[in-house]
């Protein structure tokens, strides 16, 4: 079959076109080359390394060391992540800002090495951000549903069947399964405890802590990053303590999660303090006091001015004691 003119007119803009396309495209590697290329020679006279990070492959554990918001702000990021090593590259190495954020990184106990690289380069780094799993605390808590702790109701919750059960949940379901595990045996504490060959996770159970389980020290800084993200606390200072908070929405409750993390010879451990709102409601004639000690703290409560001192270990029942009289006391006539 013969193509007429048109045809013939068609083919021919479409294949310039094409090259244009094709010359463009090469023109703009030779740039891209040549920009690279000084920043290269620029590194040399700062006596810096040079990384081009265009196709490297920067992990998410290590993109996530530094948050979004402070990358760009700084013109910083992390693309390789070591034990006691972090690799970071900039485009402005001589940021005061940066110098004092880097200063940060080491007071933590790690090695913090700069490269330099382009402002291409840094580009497609700050896009990888745009795939990293979002953890956001100002989501205000995570949800554990009604069907969360059917489900370890339904396996006849002890510690010899509770142990396998989080072994075999996936990374990001094993903060929720711990805390799901820990409501359903109103525990009021959860110790995460880094030691030399692994992970213990106990609870607190009446003021009495009982080892639940042993995790992995491999998936250990996986689980403390989720922790940190949780509770708004920053993932880079591992030498020093740190205290956070988040909230657990159930269907009809919340619980107050209190965290603390302290560095240890092994790694960071961790303790969460749940503090359940109900429990801070209980109705003072509910809260077991029998025989003289009731009729005692009753007769104080009635008193018009004093003091009543409560102790006990952890989980003994002194916030929820405290509230209990607080509401005994409270009425329209007076001011809590």
């Amino acid at each position: 079959m013969t193509q007429n003119i048109n045809d013939l007119l068609v083919d021919d803009n479409k294949s310039q076109s094409q090259e244009q396309e094709k010359l463009g495209e090469k023109l703009e590697e030779i740039k891209n080359n040549e920009l690279e290329e000084q920043t290269k020679e620029k590194s040399l006279t700062m006596g810096l390394e040079y990384i081009n990070l265009k196709g490297f492959p920067i992990s998410q554990e290590a993109l996530s060391f530094i948050d979004e918001d402070k990358a760009k702000s700084l013109n910083v990021v992390c693309f390789a992540l070591l034990d006691k090593e972090v690799k970071i590259a900039t485009t402005d190495p001589e940021n005061p800002q940066l110098k004092k954020f880097i200063r940060e990184i080491e007071d933590s106990g790690k090695i913090v090495e700069i490269f330099l690289s382009s402002d291409l380069s840094f580009f497609y780094a700050i896009k990888l951000y745009e795939n990293l799993p979002k953890f956001i605390p100002m989501k205000k808590g995570i949800s554990i549903t009604k069907e969360d702790l059917e489900k370890y109701k339904q396996e006849g919750l002890t510690f010899d069947k509770l142990e396998p059960l989080i072994q075999n949940v996936d990374i990001s379901d094993i903060i929720s399964a711990l805390i799901s595990s820990a409501v359903q045996v109103n525990a009021s504490d959860i110790h995460i405890e880094a030691q030399k060959d692994d992970i213990q996770v106990r609870f607190r159970i009446d003021g009495v802590l009982h080892k639940v389980t042993l995790l992995s020290s491999d998936i250990w800084s996986r689980i403390i990053s989720r922790i940190k993200l949780l509770s708004g606390l920053k993932i880079n200072i591992t030498a020093k303590p740190q205290d956070g908070r988040f909230t657990i929405n159930l269907n009809d409750d919340y619980i107050d999660v209190r965290v603390s993390t302290i560095p240890t010879n092994f790694g960071e451990s961790v303790v969460m303090r749940l503090l359940r709102s109900s429990s801070v409601g209980l109705d003072f004639d509910k809260l077991g006091i029998r025989a003289k000690s009731f009729v005692d703290i009753k007769k104080q409560i009635d008193r018009p001015n004093g003091m009543i001192i409560t102790t006990g270990p952890t989980g003994s029942g002194k916030t929820t004691t405290l509230y209990a009289i607080l509401t005994k006391l409270n009425s329209p006539k007076k001011k809590l």
